[in-house]
């Protein structure tokens, strides 16, 4: 097995690097990310950060950098088994960040998406959200996040357990005309 577990190395040079862009870690076996998060403190000529299917413990080190980080666009955290509890301070810290423009977290264990919603309400920044092949049923939160949001362009919410998008076609019909792209296949919609 070949795979990278231990990226503190990294982390330390990403403190000074100033030409990387693009970081893809996708599928090794990276339990901490705590030396990357630290380097996102100050590094701000990353842009994109992968760092799908990896058996991640503890993003909070993340969360708290984006809310002071000036680069990152792009944050993938696709099939890293993380929950909404886990996911709190990257929730929290929407709510600040102004630069990213796209977040996926498909393929995890969201179940409630209250805190997102409330970050949501005030993020200013965000254009693409993917929650696909997560576990989540009520997306009321998420309605009254688009009631207000004005830079969600794409919503992709596939293979969830939704069933009442009431909620979601009035705000479509009366408070959002930013999402331009919405996709809800393969849930349980009546």
């Amino acid at each position: 097995n070949n795979q990278i577990k231990d990226i503190t190395s990294l982390g330390n040079a990403l403190k000074t690097n100033s030409t990387l862009t693009s970081l893809c870690l996708q599928k090794n076996s990276i339990t901490d990310i705590n030396a990357l998060a630290d380097a996102l403190n100050t590094n701000s000529t990353i842009t994109e950060l992968d760092l799908n299917n990896n058996p991640i413990k503890d993003i909070t080190s993340l969360g708290n950098a984006l809310k002071t980080n000036s680069g990152l666009l792009t944050l993938m955290l696709d099939s890293n088994k993380l929950d909404e509890d886990e996911l709190s301070s990257l929730f929290q810290a929407l709510a600040k960040n102004s630069k990213l423009t796209e977040l996926s977290l498909r393929d995890n264990v969201i179940h409630d998406v209250e805190n997102l919603g409330d970050a949501l309400y005030v993020n200013t920044a965000l254009k693409i959200l993917s929650l696909s092949d997560n576990d989540i049923y009520d997306i009321e939160m998420l309605c009254y996040a688009l009631s207000n949001n004005s830079t969600l362009q794409e919503l992709c919410l596939d293979n969830n357990h939704i069933r009442d998008i009431d909620d979601l076609t009035n705000i479509l019909e009366n408070s959002n005309d930013t999402l331009k792209f919405l996709s809800l296949i393969y849930n349980y919609i009546d």
